[in-house]
């Protein structure tokens, strides 16, 4: 879980700032097209670490934001990190910008946001029968 943070706070600062760089070309993967390196950054982001460390990356998030439930300590600033990166690496590539008012956010919808809401499901169900076997029918209904 360590490692993870560390990781993710070391893409962090590598990331900040670069949506205000000045705008620098290289040529894509198979040389044919210049991007953007900050465009470049998140291809390989994607392509090299989001999708090698997925599943214990998308855990390590939930298990932060349920922390955050429970009233513990919770990273904030990594996950917010972690979160944005998901949406970043669709937003960013270029031929799959989204027109106006669509959502890019394949990566985030997929990886993250389907098993957030499944953990979300999940833990409001054990904490309204937790509270329902241990307060009377008013108390639950209040």
């Amino acid at each position: 879980m360590l490692l993870v943070q560390i990781m993710i706070e070391l893409v962090r600062k590598a990331m900040a700032g670069w949506e205000s760089a000045p705008n620098v070309f290289v040529a894509d993967e198979d040389g044919s097209d210049p991007m953007e390196i900050g465009t470049m950054a998140l291809v390989v982001w994607k392509n090299e670490m989001i999708s090698k460390i997925r599943e214990p990356l998308v855990r390590a998030v939930l298990e932060q934001i349920k922390n955050d439930r429970d009233g513990h300590d919770a990273v904030q600033r990594v996950l917010h990190s972690v979160i944005h990166s998901l949406v970043a690496v669709d937003e960013n590539q270029p031929a799959r910008r989204p027109r106006a008012g669509a959502s890019s956010s394949e990566l985030y919808v997929e990886a993250f946001e389907a098993p957030l809401l499944a953990a979300t499901h999940e833990y409001y169900r054990m904490e309204s029968s937790q509270l329902h076997a241990e307060t009377s029918c008013s108390v639950y209904m209040q």
